[in-house]
């Protein structure tokens, strides 16, 4: 299921996601007050003046796709205004019905905040940070027992300085500097037990040379 995920992951700054688990009232972005749908039943899928308005529930394929297959494996319920997306979309899995990915949306249908995915037992195993539909801020990943697996920084949609990764324990396993989304300098990876495991030089993204070492210290040649 992985692949079809971090398909789907991709494809979520294109088509709108939404699915609320508490019934809830949100504040719109010009007048009135739009309601969320709590189930399937009750998104409208209404128009007005062509446009989609309101609560719209639609069924999604394994690549992300509006699919009108009542058996895709994933189903969005998503508010819109002006057939525009509008406030917190949510995605949930149809075989299991644990929520998926929720993701919000400003008065232009674009990302802006704070994107979770989840873990079937319903820990954050992402957030991402988006602005008007790019991704701006800090990029966290999570084991599931909750300590942070991986970290990056973004603006305006590209990721730059130095992103990390970590073992489960909470140790530090990697560290890669990065320049406009691409590897650029001395990425370094270290044992657990925090011991340097090898060193790889990246121009633009291009490995140069690299040293390896045992863990106690000694270049593998």
């Amino acid at each position: 299921m992985k692949p079809a995920f971090l398909i789907l992951f991709s494809f979520i700054s294109v088509v709108a996601f939404g699915q609320e688990v508490l019934k809830t009232l949100i504040e719109p972005h010009d007048s009135g007050r739009i309601r969320e749908a709590r189930f399937k039943a009750e998104a409208k899928n209404k128009r007005k003046l062509f446009r989609k308005e309101g609560e719209w529930m639609e069924y999604l394929n394994n690549w992300g796709e509006i699919s009108k297959d009542t058996n895709s494996p994933y189903y969005m319920l998503c508010n819109y205004h002006n057939g525009k997306l509008s406030g917190i979309g949510r995605i949930y899995d149809e075989f299991t019905g644990k929520l998926f990915l929720e993701v919000p949306y400003d008065e232009n249908g674009k990302e802006t905040g704070t994107e979770r995915q989840y873990y079937e037992s319903g820990k954050i195993e992402y957030e991402r940070q988006y602005l008007k539909g790019k991704r701006n801020g800090t990029l966290k990943g999570y084991y599931e027992n909750g300590n942070l697996e991986v970290e990056g920084h973004w603006a305006n949609g590209e990721e730059n300085g130095i992103e990390k990764g970590y073992y489960e324990n909470g140790n530090l396993k990697i560290e890669s500097p990065v320049v406009n989304s691409k590897k650029d300098g001395v990425e370094k990876e270290y044992f657990e037990n925090g011991k340097l495991k090898s060193e790889k030089l990246f121009r633009n993204d291009t490995l140069q040379e690299q040293k390896n070492y045992d863990e106690n210290g000694n270049e593998i040649k």
